[in-house]
């Protein structure tokens, strides 16, 4: 979508040079209904961008499980995202 770009930039330096928190605003919001995306902790909290709670001890169990519930789909597209640039390379 905005891309190439080094990928030693922080996700957020690019999240906000491209205006991605209003086109995701905009984007996300869909016949009156706001959808969400869900990243990672270096992302901010939106309505249309969710993050976990945090390793806070304060954290009640409904909190606890959505994080570990959400934390094991974000690894498998991580591992499904490596598989493929792994397979992209030149051999």
């Amino acid at each position: 979508m905005y891309g190439p770009h080094e990928g030693r930039r922080h996700d957020m330096v690019l999240y906000y040079e491209f205006g991605l928190d209003d086109d995701l605003r905009q984007t996300l919001l869909i016949d009156g209904v706001q959808h969400c995306l869900h990243g990672d902790s270096a992302y901010v909290l939106r309505a249309w961008m969710q993050t976990g709670h945090g390793n806070g001890l304060d954290r009640i169990a409904v909190e606890r499980a959505f994080d570990l519930s959400m934390s094991r789909v974000r690894e498998r597209v991580e591992w499904g995202n490596k598989t493929t640039s792994n397979n992209s390379a030149p051999h």
